[in-house]
């Protein structure tokens, strides 16, 4: 059981994550893409094709002991994590103050949240994350430190936990396509669904799935590791977008959807080891156009703030944030990322 506590330190501590897990949602327009900042407790709004962002003070009410570290689009304007609770909250109408929807798990640190698709799971709102691990604050009796992944049915007013098997850490949150649902676990990239048992109370469901793509890149060594793996994942038109992160670097890689939907009788050892060579190959490592006498490369500082925009009409975007400052966005049929704008350094600084 060592290994545990070893595990959570590490994903508190591996690229200062508390302090960069921000999360982005494009508006339902897709014109507008809203992310949090991390240089204040602000909301940042980027008109596409205007470089400077409007900034928005996050409600006192989202502030908390922890702040705001993820959001999610909502008809209503933003879902928040924040504060220990999941707040809706519309930043356009000032003269409306965040509503309260449900409290967040104890003392968990939310790294992503998602909205299912699918049948039977349909508007259920996911959260990954972490427990901290303090003696001083223990949890409560039936809430268990392994947990990463929780789930909120529509209509619920609290998350449950959801059944993980194997896996020890849920790294990003699940994200939809269709009838189609990727995650990260472990660190890798993996597809596969959630089932839902109507007479079980205690949890939301319980997740299955197989590993699709080995994208981690992982060694070991005395000082500071360079390995990065899967920290969040959105399905942009036909592909798989992955943000890899470690300490001090990260990446962007695409990987096409496989041509088969995962089913949960799971592959065999061969069939396994194919479909996870035949996405390998396919994946594709996003390339920022290097700044004047520098040699492109694949790899960051690092990659966060990662969310996607489909239209029904079969149009994407895929926005992020690199070297915690810089804004990128890809669209279908363009060649390159096109740089959107930057976060301006703290004040002092």
């Amino acid at each position: 059981m060592r290994a545990l506590p070893l595990l959570v330190f590490g994903l508190s501590t591996f690229g200062s994550i508390q302090a960069r897990a921000s999360e982005a949602a494009f508006s339902a327009d897709g014109k507008t893409l809203r992310v949090l900042s991390t240089q204040a407790p602000v909301l940042l709004s980027f008109k596409l094709g205007d470089p400077t962002p409007v900034k928005t003070p996050l409600p006192k009410e989202m502030a908390g002991e922890d702040g705001a570290s993820a959001l999610l689009a909502d008809p209503q304007g933003l879902l928040v994590a924040g504060g220990g609770k999941l707040w809706l909250w519309n930043p356009a109408d000032p003269k409306v103050g965040p509503k309260a929807v449900a409290p967040l798990p104890p003392q968990f640190y939310v790294g992503g949240i998602s909205r299912a698709e699918g049948k039977g799971i349909a508007g259920m709102i996911m959260l990954s994350g972490f427990h901290s691990v303090d003696p001083k604050k223990p949890l409560p009796k039936d809430v268990y430190a392994e947990t990463t992944l929780y789930g909120m049915k529509p209509g619920g007013k609290g998350f449950l936990s959801v059944f993980v098997r194997r896996l020890r850490t849920i790294t990003a949150c699940p994200a939809f396509g269709g009838e189609r649902m990727v995650f990260g676990g472990d660190n890798d990239l993996w597809e596969g669904g959630l089932e839902v048992e109507e007479d079980l109370t205690e949890r939301a469901g319980s997740l299955w799935g197989h590993r699709s793509a080995p994208l981690a890149m992982a060694n070991t060594d005395s000082g500071n590791s360079g390995g990065m793996g899967v920290r969040s994942v959105v399905i942009a038109g036909s592909n798989v977008w992955a943000a890899l992160g470690g300490h001090l670097m990260g990446a962007l890689v695409s990987v096409p959807l496989s041509a088969k939907p995962a089913v949960e009788d799971h592959p065999d050892l061969a069939e396994s080891w194919k479909v996870q060579h035949d996405q390998l190959a396919l994946a594709k490592a996003v390339q920022l156009p290097p700044a004047q006498g520098e040699q492109p490369s694949d790899i960051i500082e690092s990659v966060d703030a990662l969310c996607a925009w489909n239209s029904p009409n079969g149009e994407w975007k895929v926005a992020f944030r690199a070297d915690h400052k810089t804004f990128w966005l890809l669209e279908k049929g363009a060649k390159e990322p096109k740089r959107i704008g930057s976060e301006l350094p703290r004040e002092g600084n």
